[in-house]
């Protein structure tokens, strides 16, 4: 059995009063029973009695309305109340709150008579009496609600004294307020209070709300992670760097992790709020990055790795070493990949004929180049004898078939095919030579997860040298492996259901965590051209990385559009983003000709010069 505590506080007045033999009543704890209460004696008077000029009704902070009945027992010059704000502004339940919501810069106290509750048509109101007195203060920077409050109390108490003294004296004079005010109101704090919009709020004004309601309320917020998650932020501040703003997407509400400054997140007018301890419902409070890995690395929480992780790694962490030695830029270029027949236009699976191509490209143009495919996938330079497309078979002679006896055959190239497969196989050797090219599979979603995470963590140690060019086509819902069954499905149970999950979108962790100073590059594939542009410029805003090329699937060998952000600090909303579109003659492209033209090779030209200018800028 668990035994509750409860430890009850005792009014600091309270305590005074018995310190000084002065009797101490406590009003019913209920709002409902407070209304039907008398007054003790002395101040319970009999109707008609007139108050007794000595007695004073003083409320601070009372939280709850005095019925007429009560108020008529005192002088209505008498009944006296100390209101934390300078009136006629903040009239209200809550006016250091919102004060400080608000970033006034000056706050005060008044005492004021207490008049009845505001009937319709009628005279009187909440917090509209007479002012008796008036105290002003300056806000001290960066001052939270408790402290505000403390300092205003002070203010109030000597405030209070010098008003009743005046009082006593006959000296004192009240100032009429205005019936009606355009000044602010502080309405009781509520959930729209500490539900946070960031469209809605720049960060100095988040950080305002923080320092006035998080000592009753934390505020809420969504964050766009995958899933969104709600949070309460515990801990944050204003940003003041503006380098971070490169970080993160421009729309509000979009966040990040900086490893020093905590979670990042866009507010109103492009401002960037620091969030550096939050928590969620019914949790502890923690620190950001505690909570940022916790949803970033989720999914490998859950996941086992593949077998041959360690030993890939290892791979890629040697020949890393050469290539840093040699003065190289790298470029890790995903291919192949799988996909989920769903649509009509349906997207068959990937050969992979982008991400070879492209490779090939990336070694002419001085790059090292690891070469992350799927298994059976197309491969730099053996995809020019594909067995379905150009068989190499069919390159391939017999000389000597027991034409001279004695004589052993032989296998040449035919005439036609000698020269083009000596220049490949010339370039094959040379960069076999010159360990330019590493190759690493993947077979299936889990695998290229894994492997990209490593692989991307290794080549962070390059900070701008490393491109990545994420041209694998990859599934977008998995069978985790908690739900696959152990034994195989069975076709006797009739149709089959399968619920998916999604696969985790890991553009966000990789360009905040994985490599924050490498050179993204994604694709994004489309059946209808007219989405390319929309869809390319949300995946920019979401994720926060440097290109992304758009290319429509009836039309990707030869035409293709690179979205990149404008990153011009004087572009106007309406020129955030810039389309670059790249075209060949479609007749070029077609098997047969000549001299086939491939638009990997103009792809690779343009960003080799961006990927240059992104160096180059850091210097």
């Amino acid at each position: 059995m668990k035994k509750l505590l409860l430890r009850q506080s005792l009014a600091p007045l309270k305590i005074l009063g018995h310190s000084l033999s002065v009797p101490v009543h406590l009003i019913p704890s209920e709002k409902r029973d407070f209304r039907n209460w008398n007054l003790p004696s002395p101040f319970s008077l009999a109707p008609d009695t007139p108050p007794p000029s000595n007695h004073v009704l003083i409320t601070a902070s009372f939280g709850r309305i005095l019925p007429l009945a009560m108020l008529s027992q005192f002088h209505k010059t008498q009944r006296l109340n100390v209101h934390p704000s300078l009136l006629p502004a903040y009239r209200g339940p809550a006016p250091i709150q919102h004060a400080l919501m608000r970033g006034e810069q000056e706050v005060g106290v008044c005492i004021i008579g207490m008049l009845p509750v505001k009937k319709k048509g009628g005279g009187g109101g909440i917090d509209a009496g007479d002012i008796w007195g008036c105290t002003r203060r300056d806000v001290p920077e960066g001052i939270d609600f408790v402290q505000l409050r403390e300092m205003l109390a002070k203010d109030g108490g000597r405030l209070l004294v010098n008003v009743l003294r005046d009082m006593a004296e006959g000296t004192a004079k009240a100032i009429p307020q205005p019936a009606e005010t355009q000044e602010p109101h502080a309405p009781m704090i509520s959930q729209a209070d500490w539900t946070i919009d960031f469209s809605l709020l720049t960060a100095e004004e988040v950080i305002w709300r923080h320092r006035a309601i998080s000592h009753q309320r934390n505020l809420t917020v969504s964050i766009p992670t995958d899933p969104i998650r709600t949070v309460q932020l515990i801990a944050v501040a204003a940003s003041t760097d503006p380098s971070l703003s490169q970080r993160l997407p421009t729309t509000p509400g979009a966040a990040s992790f900086h490893k020093t400054r905590g979670l990042l997140v866009r507010c109103k007018d492009g401002t960037i709020l620091e969030v550096t301890k939050l928590k969620q419902e019914g949790k502890k409070e923690m620190d950001a990055k505690d909570w940022w890995n916790g949803v970033k690395e989720s999914y490998f929480a859950t996941q086992p790795p593949p077998t041959a992780l360690e030993h890939d790694v290892q791979r890629v962490r040697e020949w890393t070493k050469k290539q840093v030695a040699a003065g190289r830029r790298v470029v890790l270029v995903t291919s192949g990949g799988t996909t989920v027949p769903l649509e009509l236009n349906v997207m068959l699976p990937f050969t992979g004929t982008r991400g070879a191509t492209s490779a090939e490209y990336f070694l002419k143009a001085g790059y090292a180049v690891i070469f992350m495919h799927r298994q059976f996938s197309l491969q730099p330079f053996s995809r020019h004898y594909s067995h379905s497309t150009n068989p190499f078979l069919d390159f391939l002679e017999i000389e000597n078939d027991g034409d001279t006896p004695g004589s052993s055959p032989r296998i040449s190239v035919t005439q036609e095919k000698r020269a083009d497969l000596l220049e490949v196989l010339r370039i094959y050797k040379e960069v076999h030579v010159a360990e330019t090219m590493l190759t690493l599979t993947f077979v299936t979603v889990n695998d290229y997860l894994w492997l990209l995470r490593a692989v991307s963590q290794e080549l962070s140690t390059l900070g701008r040298k490393a491109l990545y060019y994420l041209a694998a086509a990859v599934s977008d819902f998995f069978l985790p492996r908690q739900k696959m069954s152990v034994h195989k499905i069975q076709s006797g149970k009739g149709s089959l259901h399968i619920e998916m999950d999604q696969v985790p979108k890991i553009l966000k962790p990789m360009v905040d965590e994985w490599s924050p100073d490498g050179y993204i590059v994604s694709f994004k594939l489309e059946t209808d051209q007219e989405l390319l542009i929309p869809k390319a410029r949300a995946a920019l805003e979401r994720y926060g990385h440097q290109v992304v090329i758009g290319n429509d699937l009836h039309r990707r060998k030869f035409e293709v559009v690179f979205v990149s952000r404008n990153n011009d600090p004087t572009a106007s909303e309406d020129s955030q983003f810039i389309e670059n579109w790249l075209r060949i003659d479609p007749a070029l492209t077609h098997p047969g000709i000549e001299q086939i033209k491939e638009i990997e090779e103009d792809i690779i030209a343009e960003l080799v010069k961006k990927h240059t200018a992104w160096i180059q800028a850091q210097n």
